[in-house]
């Protein structure tokens, strides 16, 4: 008997448990990749019950069957069939084929019970048919549907076929054919004849399939990521060939032990039988004749009932019998089986089976033992002992028969210790397989979780840091961030990196600290910080501070967002809309003032317009001659009050030129340091090369004065300083920010006048109003000067900015737009003579009835014709009425209904050599392109030779 070939069923139940595990394994880590990972959820279950119950099958071979060894089989059974019935309906059956294929699993179940019923069938063939058949026709009615899931047709043919392959090799080659027709029998013959045992034949059929599956499993063939990463893959050839050196081991050490208590129970059947043998006597067997004529003969009665009493004494044996040998054939003389039992052998009857160690103890007479053999009887293990008549030939033979199956079991108990140190054995390298890839793949997914984490913290646009004691690392955005390379940030303190005090008067040091160590107590932090780069810049910052590691040994976190940009476009929004709110307000006051100054110059005008008429009658009253001289200085003073109102509105008419701002100051120095005597020191400082001002002089002039005046009243002691300077500069769009403007001026070079006292400095409710008209804190002032200066500034396109507190002193700041062109020189000429005017046809457009008829008195007082209109329609309507045949249009810009601008495009269009004279005492900002179509303008209020000089210059225009 070959210990180790073919293989003993235990041994083949372990390989077939450890095979069937394996294929769920690799299964299981094949599903993993696959979109539906329930496809194969339900097969990797019935390899799991199909391991166990293999398994079962092993342990329990050393016992005699019963029940506490039947039902956990019946339940390893049942539930290897339930998973394998929902494998197929699961994998095969999609939600869209018919309802009434969804009632197929009912099938396996009807089988599965009759199964039971009929113990000719055993259950584990039958539950593997039962399951292949239903993977079949589901798998047939699922592809005939279209249903086979997307993504796992691989896997489902290499289930197919494992479910098919088992049960047909396994039920073909079973010990009694389950299907009796002649091509079952045919094959059942076939594979009977073969060394292989069924177990053998479903370990060969579940070690390809899991051969197939590791094939599909393979990183070429892989939907997602391989089965097996370059460690593990390593980690499993070294498991599998220590799995094969165990099984190797306890294989040898198996067939080692069977041999042994092989050896040492055949010797004690032998030990048994020769202690048997001494109660027979070769003479009294000699008696017998061999025939059934010794069934009354005494000496077979005693033989018989010594053979049944030795059984009993024997009880590990099955039969005792005494054979005899007589012309080559070998015969029964007695057996201990009672005379009356079907398996009794009768005297003499020939035992046709008798195999060639039989023969030999007859020959030779030496005792041996055999099997197993199988004979009519069943399967046994036999020992052979000769009976001679003192030293010559055997008489006859006394044999022990023992069942082969209670042979086995004995053998397997002799195996077990080496079957479960194996079986332990390949169990600890499967965990440690198993401990070493979850390990592995955790690694693997902390590694690939720690380069996402790297990757996220190098790419990301916010700096972020690691800190324990100092900063241990910091990504890329960080060093752009600081200007610092990376070597120079490690190992330092977020305070190295900061102004020594942030914008909330708080020492940095010290907030920093205090925030490090409420993080580290497990409180993440979120604040605003300042930050100092390498260059010197302050960067305003969040900043979120948390705590990351272990609670022994905690490190921060530290992400910084740069919102330097961000908080500078805010407050340039934020800015933008109070200019814009302020802008708002002063033009509204604008032309409230604009509007009062018009009406307060058509009344002085009026008023002028008269004295000037009374004067011109020559009346020699020296008393009424020196109340018309006071009526036109108090003219004089309210109209030097409405071009302030004006000048404020930014309606003032101006003379506009390139010029030298430094010279203007040089010529004003000896005035003002005259009028400053008293009670302040001027010094001037004027920058060479500056370049010119496009502007008009003696409204700058004005500035300059009211900025020295504001000056010397806000100095109350005799040793006051007033600085007078100008200086060329160049600011940006966000420099000029921080100054008051009409308009955002651009970006550019400015000239630069800047007058700095060292008074007692204004409040900061004053200074928000002190641009304001009619705002004033002097108990004689108006609330002009400043209002005026203002919109002389804005009439430049400037700007202008103040700085002052309590205490302090003041200093405004006029930033002019530097003009390219050359400054020029300016002669004025005198307007005291009247220019000589041949008669002219003049037509006047005045809303104001006492303006209309002053200017008619005045103009008929010097010889001309003149009609009279009252707006712009009915001027337009004279002219068209006389075909425009006038020498000269007179209208008021500002009128009701038609206005003089209107009038002058329409006059234009139809009368294009018509001269017009526009005037006005407040000029509005629209239309001016119809300005530049009058040919002049006169500003009320004016004196009547102003308006006869205007008219004769628009009439005799100088040739250039």
């Amino acid at each position: 008997m070959n210990p180790y070939l073919p293989l003993p069923h235990d041994l083949v139940f372990f390989l077939q448990g450890l095979a069937t595990l394996l294929t769920g394994m690799f299964l299981f880590w094949t599903l993993r990749r696959f979109v539906n990972r329930a496809q194969g959820q339900y097969f990797i279950a019935f390899l799991g019950f199909s391991s166990l119950h293999a398994w079962l099958h092993m342990l329990f071979m050393g016992w005699t069957p019963g029940s506490a060894c039947q039902w956990p089989l019946i339940i390893t059974q049942l539930a290897t069939g339930a998973a394998l019935a929902m494998s197929g309906y699961r994998v095969f059956v999609p939600v869209t084929v018919r309802p009434m294929l969804r009632w197929l699993p009912l099938a396996f179940y009807l089988l599965l019970g009759l199964g039971l019923m009929r113990s000719t069938v055993t259950y584990f063939m039958l539950v593997h048919l039962a399951g292949g058949l239903l993977a079949l026709a589901l798998a047939v009615a699922g592809l005939l549907r279209g249903g086979v899931l997307t993504g796992g047709r691989p896997l489902v043919q290499r289930v197919a076929f494992m479910l098919l392959l088992v049960p047909v090799l396994l039920n073909a080659i079973a010990p009694y054919p389950i299907f009796t027709h002649a091509w079952g029998d045919s094959l059942h013959r076939l594979f009977s004849s073969a060394t292989m045992n069924p177990e053998m034949i479903e370990l060969v059929a579940l070690l390809l399939g899991m051969g197939l599956l590791h094939f599909d499993a393979r990183p070429g063939r892989q939907v997602v990521s391989p089965l097996l990463t370059d460690p593990l893959r390593r980690h499993f050839r070294i498991a599998l060939i220590s799995i094969l050196a165990i099984i190797a081991s306890g294989w040898l050490l198996m067939g080692r032990a069977q041999i042994r208590q092989d050896r040492e129970e055949r010797a004690k059947l032998l030990q048994a039988i020769r202690n048997a043998s001494l109660a027979f006597s070769a003479r009294e067997i000699a008696l017998l004749s061999g025939s059934a004529a010794d069934q009354n003969h005494l000496t077979y009665l005693r033989i018989k009932g010594q053979l049944q009493d030795l059984r009993k004494v024997n009880p590990g044996s099955r039969f005792l019998y005494l054979m005899g040998s007589r012309n080559g054939r070998i015969f029964f003389f007695a057996d201990s089986e009672p005379a009356d039992s079907p398996e009794a052998s009768p005297p003499g009857q020939v035992y046709e089976e008798a195999s060639a160690a039989l023969r030999s103890v007859f020959e030779r007479g030496r005792e041996v033992t055999e099997g197993p053999l199988p004979d009519s009887w069943g399967i046994w293990v036999s020992g052979l002992v000769p009976i001679r008549e003192g030293p010559g030939s055997v008489v006859a033979v006394l044999g022990m028969d023992v069942d082969a199956s209670s042979w086995q079991k004995m053998l397997f108990k002799a195996r077990f210790p080496a079957l479960t140190v194996m079986w332990l054995g390949c169990l600890l390298i499967l965990g440690a397989f198993i401990y070493m890839r979850k390990t592995t793949e955790n690694a693997m997914c902390l590694m690939e979780s720690e380069n996402k984490y790297r990757t996220l913290f190098e790419e990301s646009a916010d700096a972020h840091f690691l800190m324990v004691d100092g900063f241990t690392d910091c990504n890329a955005a960080a060093c752009r961030l600081l200007g610092y390379p990376r070597e120079e940030i490690i190992g330092r303190q977020p305070w190295d990196f900061s102004p020594e005090v942030q914008k909330d008067g708080m020492d940095s040091r010290k907030q920093a600290m205090d925030y490090i160590t409420r993080a580290r107590n497990g409180q993440p932090q979120a604040f605003s910080w300042d930050h100092r780069t390498k260059a010197g810049d302050i960067l305003h910052t969040d900043v979120l501070l948390a705590r990351h590691g272990s609670e022994e040994a905690p490190g921060l976190q530290i992400i910084v967002r740069d919102r330097t940009d961000e908080i500078r476009r805010r407050d340039l929004e934020r800015r933008m809309e109070a200019r814009l709110s302020e802008v708002q307000r002063w033009e509204g006051l604008a032309n409230l003032a604009g509007g009062v100054a018009h009406d307060f110059n058509n009344l002085i005008t009026s008023i002028v317009g008269n004295v000037h008429l009374i004067q011109m009658e020559g009346r020699g009253n020296p008393r009424v001659a020196e109340s018309l001289d006071a009526i036109l200085e108090s003219s004089r003073l309210a109209t030097e009050l409405a071009r302030q109102m004006l000048a404020y509105a930014g309606k003032s008419t101006l003379s506009v030129r390139p010029f030298q701002l430094g010279q203007v100051l040089e010529n004003m120095e000896k005035v003002l340091k005259a009028a400053a005597a008293s009670r302040a020191r001027i010094e001037t400082e004027i920058a060479p090369d500056l370049p010119a001002v496009l502007g008009d002089t003696t409204q700058l002039q004005q500035v300059i004065l009211n900025l020295v005046i504001n000056a010397m009243e806000a100095i109350d002691r005799r040793n006051g300083v007033i600085h007078i300077s100008v200086a060329r500069a160049h600011f940006t769009q966000e420099q000029m920010l921080g100054c008051v403007y009409r308009d955002l001026p651009a970006a550019g070079e400015y000239v630069v006048l800047t007058v700095r006292d060292n008074g007692k400095g204004i409040p900061a409710d004053v200074l928000a109003r002190i641009f304001e008209p009619f705002y004033t804190t002097k108990f004689t002032g108006r609330g002009l000067g400043l209002a005026a200066v203002l919109g002389i500034v804005h009439n430049h396109s400037g700007a202008i900015s103040v700085q002052s507190a309590v205490g302090t002193g003041t200093v405004f700041e006029v930033r002019l737009p530097a003009s390219r062109r050359l400054a020029e020189s300016k002669s004025f000429r005198s307007s005291e003579e009247m220019p000589a005017l041949e008669p002219l046809r003049i037509l006047i457009a005045e809303d104001e009835d006492s303006l209309l008829t002053l200017a008619q008195r005045i103009l008929e007082r010097h010889g001309h014709t003149v009609f009279c209109a009252s707006d712009g329609e009915a001027a337009l309507a004279l002219a068209r009425q006389h075909g425009g045949q006038f020498d000269l249009v007179i209208a008021d810009v500002l009128m009701p209904g038609m206005s003089g601008l209107e009038l002058v495009v329409q006059l234009k269009l139809e009368f294009g050599a018509l001269p017009v004279l526009l005037t006005s005492g407040h000029v509005p900002e629209q239309n001016e392109a119809a300005f530049a179509k009058a040919d002049g303008f006169l500003p009320k209020p004016y004196h009547y030779k102003d308006l006869f000089k205007k008219i004769y210059d628009i009439l005799h225009p100088k040739k250039t």
